[in-house]
């Protein structure tokens, strides 16, 4: 039987991480050959981690509570150092949960910090998620976003004029692709001023936006159109700061 390859996240619970950050660390795990990841099912970066390593990979996502290694404040230690360590054998000798290859870890606090030492005392690799500076998307249902908030479904400038639909024997992600590069070229055509389809209110929706700013949507983290709206607000600050940008 082929040993699996554990992967631990570790980062911020008052955090939630970036599209650019998920898709650097999703590069990470799948060129680490990753099988497993281990997250502690706090909110912020583990639950959006988790979220969107379900929809978009094909990894065993493993949920390991701090509430099951006794009292705060030294559940989340102890929880920390089971992900890392794996938590012992079966009759046979082998180890039912294996210890980590390596750690994702994003940015974070006190938490963050205590798990990446704890990888290196173990001679555990850790590979850093840089922090990036760029809208997050937020699912509505989720309740809330945690910060300052546009809302990019219909009926909004940024809305998606098109409803996803579903042939028959097609996936949701099958469906998906298609639809983002109709959206991406119709956005495309209403932002650029020498387009004929240049639309005002959807130029000035998109500058409105910030780093700081939630793109709040229903299908998060399924694909979404406002990953779309993400990178042509990133090709707006490339404007903005006279690099040439493209529509890419």
């Amino acid at each position: 039987m082929t040993r699996p390859i554990i992967a631990v996240v570790t980062g911020g619970r008052e955090r939630t991480p970036t599209l650019a950050e998920l898709v650097k660390a999703t590069a990470i795990l799948l060129e680490r050959g990753a099988t497993h990841v281990r997250e502690g099912e706090a909110r912020g970066t583990d639950k959006a981690v988790s979220a969107w390593l379900k929809a978009r990979t094909p990894l065993t996502v493993e949920p390991w509570r701090a509430e099951d290694y006794g009292e705060w404040p030294y559940c989340g230690p102890r929880r920390n150092e089971a992900m890392l360590d794996g938590d012992g054998q079966d009759l046979f000798g082998v180890f039912e949960h294996p210890p980590a290859d390596f750690l994702v870890a994003f940015a974070g606090g006190v938490g963050t910090a205590d798990c990446v030492n704890a990888a290196r005392a173990r001679g555990i690799k850790v590979e850093h998620i840089e922090p990036v500076a760029e809208p997050r998307i937020w699912n509505a249902h989720h309740g809330l976003a945690p910060g300052p908030s546009i809302k990019v479904g219909r009926p909004a400038p940024l809305g998606n004029p098109w409803p996803l639909e579903l042939r028959e024997g097609e996936t949701r992600a099958d469906a998906a692709a298609p639809a983002l590069a109709r959206y991406k070229a119709w956005l495309w055509s209403r932002i650029s001023p020498s387009s004929r389809s240049f639309d005002r209110r959807v130029r000035a929706s998109l500058e409105a936006i910030t780093a700081e700013h939630y793109l709040v949507c229903t299908c998060w983290p399924l694909h979404c159109h406002a990953e779309v709206i993400i990178a042509a607000w990133r090709w707006l600050q490339a404007e903005r700061a006279g690099i040439a940008p493209t529509n890419s």
